[in-house]
């Protein structure tokens, strides 16, 4: 008696080498955002009462995140239409997306309204996307490299 088992993710030769390079591109992209918005974040999160002082890197901040919002939709397009049976990406991407469309409404509402409470939560939350999203971008090298 043989034991079998079935695999429920793709072979590598199953994955068209485009759309996983596409997927991996644009996750790149969007943790190089994340990366981006991180940085800009460490110049006007400071404690010394002078936040309109930092309002070019505000909107930079802003730009960039509404940019890595839309690449990240861009990804999981990509992960839906060509390979959908891969829950890593199926659920990790969207997950992802809606997490930074949280985190962007939590941003403009400290921005626009001045709900400077709302870090509490914005910090936290961009940390755990930065975390996502490198998990991801390793996923998408590993199915680039046909290592799923």
């Amino acid at each position: 008696m043989t034991a079998t088992t079935t695999r429920t993710e793709s072979t590598p030769a199953e994955i068209s080498s485009g759309a996983a390079t596409a997927y991996s591109v644009l996750m790149d992209l969007v943790l190089l955002g994340i990366i981006a918005l991180a940085a800009m974040a460490g110049q006007f999160l400071k404690v010394d009462g002078k936040r309109d002082s930092y309002v070019g890197y505000i909107n930079a901040h802003g730009l960039i995140s509404e940019v890595s919002e839309v690449l990240v939709f861009a990804a999981a397009v990509v992960a839906f239409t060509k390979f959908r049976h891969l829950k890593a990406f199926v659920v990790g991407t969207p997950v992802l997306l809606v997490a930074m469309l949280f985190n962007g409404y939590l941003g403009g509402e400290i921005r626009e309204h001045g709900k400077v409470g709302y870090t509490t939560v914005h910090v936290p939350l961009a940390i755990a996307i930065m975390g996502l999203a490198t998990w991801l971008v390793t996923r998408g090298i590993a199915l680039r490299k046909g290592r799923l």
